[in-house]
């Protein structure tokens, strides 16, 4: 009976803490374990349909044998995709198996599936009601050395036609702190690309950001702002959001454009969160920053005091 208790008691502790936490894929065989131990890091989803919300789901499919083994869905945390054609960085988001894959199945080289669904969400198969909107280019091969190192995981995935891409790891310590830049424009207007803030947190609606760009001397005038809410695609902290495409407008409501007679002008960037109350982040007073460098291909974020929040604007060709 002594003994009977133990084996019951260790195996609780085993159900309790996990059997699967600690799997580390490595090929060249990828079981279905060792798939659903891959997390989604960033995501770029187009769907190519009407839809300006579309449902997203993305399914990891066999080359080899066209077997669907892992998926993750709005169930999985997904449904954070909730503007067509945007990029998210962050997420964290786990793999599930699909239903009814075969027992003992396991791939060699993987295919990306990106997936609108019109039918039941993952861990439901694609059925003929479902839209795909991207499959991972033919080359390279995804896939991984039995040392866990490949082309799989923390490579930008591309889909063959190029409006998609992921990023996949295999935990939080593997996230980047890095999205990829939108491609560059040709309108010299003032547009912001991405944001990250770690706080405050923020409900899935009843939020205001106002993002300010005044002139810091006062000497020009200058004064753009952007006044967007969650329908932008922004709704949970801690998250980087990618491809937004907020325009700046002046006083008067026009476009902010930055020209040969305003682009030396040193700014000042203002971001405020209003939800329960008021978080507002400002650029150092101490940073040099001019309306060009907002623009210019070879800048990067512009983080505000404190580090806990940034800003980037779509850059412009020949800046």
């Amino acid at each position: 009976m002594k003994n009977l208790f133990l084996t019951l008691s260790m195996l609780t502790l085993i159900t309790a803490c996990g059997s699967t936490g600690s799997i580390v894929p490595t090929g060249p065989d990828l079981s279905i374990d060792e798939l659903t131990a891959i997390r989604i890091d960033q995501l770029k989803f187009t769907s190519g349909t009407a839809e300006a919300s579309p449902e997203a789901a993305i399914y990891l499919r066999c080359k080899e044998n066209d077997v669907y083994m892992a998926c993750a869905g709005e169930k999985q945390g997904l449904s954070i995709v909730s503007r067509d054609g945007m990029s998210i960085g962050r997420l964290d988001v786990p793999f599930v198996a699909v239903d009814n894959v075969p027992a003992g199945e396991s791939c060699l080289d993987v295919e990306v599936v990106w997936v609108e669904k019109n039918s039941a969400d993952c861990p439901a198969a694609i059925d003929e009601d479902d839209v795909i909107a991207g499959v991972s280019a033919d080359s390279p091969l995804l896939s991984l050395n039995r040392d866990g190192t490949g082309t799989l995981l923390r490579n930008k995935i591309i889909s063959a036609d190029g409006k998609n891409f992921i990023r996949f790891v295999t935990g939080p310590e593997d996230m980047l702190d890095l999205l990829d830049a939108s491609a560059p424009v040709a309108e010299k207007a003032l547009v912001l690309d991405q944001l990250w803030f770690s706080e405050p947190s923020i409900p899935n609606s009843g939020v205001t950001f106002k993002l300010m760009v005044n002139d810091r001397e006062n000497t020009t005038g200058l004064s753009c702002e952007a006044v967007f809410d969650s329908s932008s695609g922004v709704k949970k902290t801690d998250l980087i959001y990618g491809g937004l495409k907020v325009p700046l407008t002046d006083g008067t409501g026009a476009p902010c454009t930055v020209t040969a007679g305003n682009g030396g002008t040193v700014v000042e960037i203002t971001l405020t969160i209003k939800s329960t109350g008021n978080t507002t982040y400002t650029t150092s007073a101490d940073s040099d920053i001019t309306l060009d460098a907002l623009v210019s291909k070879t800048s990067g974020r512009f983080k505000f005091e404190g580090d806990k929040a940034y800003v980037r604007f779509q850059a412009v060709e020949g800046m």
